[in-house]
């Protein structure tokens, strides 16, 4: 009984001991337009199931509403185009009060060459930052045409990020039917971990070959990131009922 006992502790000990250090993730929490303060500079949001965020804009603007055709409810800035998010000085931040991915990113206005007078393809660009305030990445969404988007890891919009769907929720067209170009980011951590995201339209000093481009948030999906090795608390369990076993051997055969 006693050999029986290690020899089913001793997998679940080299299992978890594989795990060990590995990112463990809290439950899903949602972020949508409509959860944000409007006419403000700056608000916080204690969203339900995740962490808080602080969403913010350029100083001197104000966050702004914006609504397509089809009723997206979306928010961007006060600055250029009401209700968007242009191009840098011009940003739009989610800053998360813990490390955190998404798993999905809604845009809308993002139009290819050609839509709503656009000379080239509109990109929304999206920027990652530590709890240090230190860019970590760049990534890029190009419209082609009114139902393809790609998302880029790179400025000259050559290497696609692996692992993400963009689903077109809206037509992305100024014809009839008017649409609002509304596009859907998905996969299993579409950014990679971070603490802060930031929103800004790409323009030509950043993006290769693209014109200047806005567009606003819809919303966000994710978890929060859990820095505590997921596996710890199996280990300890195991190692606790092993030292048991052990211990109550030694003394039958003393």
């Amino acid at each position: 009984m006693r050999i029986g006992l290690e020899k089913f502790l001793a997998p679940l000990l080299a299992a978890g001991m594989m795990v060990t250090g590995s990112t463990a993730f809290a439950a899903n929490w949602t972020l949508n337009a409509t959860d944000i303060a409007t006419g403000v500079n700056s608000t916080n949001i204690n969203i339900s199931g995740g962490p808080s965020v602080e969403v913010s804009v350029q100083s001197g603007r104000t966050i702004q509403p914006k609504t397509t055709p089809a009723n997206t409810q979306t928010r961007g800035t006060s600055g250029g185009v009401n209700g968007e998010i242009d191009v840098s000085p011009d940003f739009f931040d989610l800053d998360f009060s813990e490390d955190v991915f998404l798993s999905k990113l809604t845009v809308a206005w993002l139009f290819p060459d050609g839509e709503y007078s656009d000379v080239g393809n509109e990109v929304a660009v999206f920027e990652t930052y530590d709890a240090g305030g230190n860019l970590i990445a760049d990534f890029f969404l190009e419209a082609q045409s009114p139902t393809d988007a790609q998302i880029f890891t790179d400025a000259s919009l050559s290497t696609l990020v692996a692992g993400v769907t963009v689903n077109n929720i809206e037509l992305a067209q100024d014809s009839n039917p008017k649409s609002g170009g509304v596009w859907e980011l998905i996969g299993a951590s579409i950014f990679g971990d971070f603490d802060t995201l930031r929103l800004v339209g790409g323009d030509k000093d950043k993006i290769e070959g693209s014109r200047d481009s806005d567009f606003s948030f819809v919303g966000a999906e994710g978890a929060v990131v859990v820095p505590v090795p997921a596996a710890l608390p199996l280990m300890a369990a195991g190692l606790g009922l092993l030292g048991l076993a052990r211990s109550r051997r030694k003394r039958i055969a003393a």
